[in-house]
């Protein structure tokens, strides 16, 4: 099967069309280890690692998550010198509002029971 989902038209805007050329047919290992793809699993594993990371997603403070998923597609295409004006500029709504919100967290600190935090407010 060819990576026509996504993979034969993200992967060459991303590398070189050379390596890409040569990446998708022989298999991700060598993507993954490039740190091009977040992992590579066995097909019988995909929903199991699929959830753990929504798990620790979901664990994040929500102003922090909503902050860093409506920041990245506007930084998309920008310097890294222009994504930092735009963040230190406020140009972002959402991280703005990430900023002045007054989430507290039982067991912020480090905690004996290694807890997980129980995020609360807005």
């Amino acid at each position: 099967m060819a990576a026509d989902a996504s993979g034969l038209q993200r992967l060459p805007r991303k590398i070189p069309v050379n390596i890409a050329a040569e990446m998708l047919p022989t298999g991700m290992a060598e993507a993954a280890r490039l740190g091009l793809v977040n992992a590579v699993v066995q097909p019988g594993e995909v929903m199991e690692k699929a959830r753990a990371l929504a798990q620790t997603i979901a664990d994040g403070a929500p102003p922090s998550v909503r902050a860093i998923k409506g920041c990245l597609p506007g930084m998309d295409g920008m310097t890294m010198s222009e994504a930092f004006d735009a963040i230190h500029e406020r140009r972002f709504p959402v991280d703005a509002r990430m900023l002045v919100s007054r989430i507290t967290s039982r067991g912020r600190r480090p905690s004996r029971k290694k807890r997980k935090p129980q995020w609360k407010g807005r």
